[in-house]
């Protein structure tokens, strides 16, 4: 089997060496080039045909966005963004144009690598998938709504391609939806706030890092911080949780559609989206099993099928959507016109 062959994209001598040394330590992978900026990467995709890239941000004459624009309507390429967390609000607009994921350059450290060289070879395997935003006009905040009035509440599960589903999601909901939103996402905890407010950017909701005690609000996106498990108490008060020695999902996506499932029951939506693992899955069949409602994204409009899959495989899934779809959906619920 031919290796990954991989074109490393930053401005900085060292990064480019570290890099290097991680991949090429992989007997399946090749760095087949260097680039400083952004020019130079144009250049050696066409030269060098890389299966894959790695991409940071600010570097001279061109960044990295721009080159990601052009490379993804030329000869589009999996590319993972790796970041510093000063550019990373500009990293995740980034994935709108093409790009898989966003990481912090604290990943370029030995008790990494080998998650660095695992999450190289699954990117490098995804059909790369374009979408753009379009932003929609902000409106004045509506008046929050108590937690007992809303009629459902919505937890949403998701990783790798994560940022960019959300986008895609939230930016085409109204306003004045009128439910609250929970969210999930596989993160580093340095990155949680430019997500939140990449998000705002891009939705017309109100977009926040949760925090202990606060009573969900419609028309309100609650993201988990990525230090701590996000979940919801008996009274459906945001609650945060320290993780446990040896966990592996930070912040859990179990922990919090589970504590959704058991707080508001039949009135909890569940939504698993792209990520690879299995990761939501428990959570959503407790969703089900509390008469609740659950949403798959499907196969072709996922970076990664891995927890969409085993839900479906576990019979847990009331509809299988499109990730266009799942907005238009979430919208006809609110008009009382879905039909599971």
């Amino acid at each position: 089997m031919s290796p990954i062959k991989v074109l490393v994209v930053d401005d900085s001598p060292l990064t480019q060496e570290v890099l290097t040394v991680i991949l090429d330590s992989e007997k399946g992978i090749e760095v087949v080039g260097t680039a400083n900026n952004g020019f130079e990467a144009i250049e050696l995709v066409g030269t060098e045909n890389p299966d894959f890239i790695t991409m940071d941000i600010s570097m001279p004459e061109m960044d990295g966005l721009e080159a990601i624009k052009k490379i993804m309507v030329k000869s589009p390429i999996p590319i993972l963004v790796i970041s510093d967390v000063t550019d990373s609000k500009v990293a995740f607009v980034a994935l709108t144009h093409g790009a898989l994921e966003v990481l912090p350059k604290s990943w370029l450290q030995p008790e990494k690598a080998s998650e660095l060289v695992e999450k190289v070879k699954l990117l490098s395997k995804v059909k790369v998938i374009h979408h753009v935003e379009a932003k929609p006009e902000k409106e004045q905040d509506k008046k929050a709504t108590d937690a007992s009035q809303f009629d459902y509440i919505i937890s949403i599960a998701c990783s790798t391609g994560g940022p960019k589903a959300l986008s895609t999601i939230l930016s085409h909901l109204p306003p004045f939806f009128p439910f609250p939103i929970l969210v999930s996402q596989h993160i580093d905890a340095e990155f949680v706030d430019s997500l939140v407010e990449f998000l705002n950017g891009v939705s017309p909701l109100k977009i926040l890092r949760g925090q202990g005690g606060e009573l969900p609000e419609t028309g309100h996106v609650y993201i988990s911080p990525g230090n701590k498990h996000m979940t919801v108490d008996s009274f459906g008060r945001i609650k945060l949780i320290e993780p446990e020695s040896g966990e592996i999902h930070l912040p859990s996506c179990n922990r919090l559609l589970a504590s959704v499932a058991d707080a508001f029951g039949d009135k909890s939506v569940g939504i698993i989206l792209t990520g690879m693992g299995s990761d939501g899955v428990e959570g959503m069949q407790k969703i089900r099993e509390t008469g609740g409602k659950t949403i798959a994204q499907n196969e072709e409009s996922s970076a990664i099928f891995g927890m969409p899959r085993v839900a479906i495989e576990k019979e847990c899934i009331d509809n299988i959507l499109p990730l266009d779809d799942i907005s238009g959906f979430l919208i006809q619920l609110s008009n009382n016109q879905a039909f599971f």
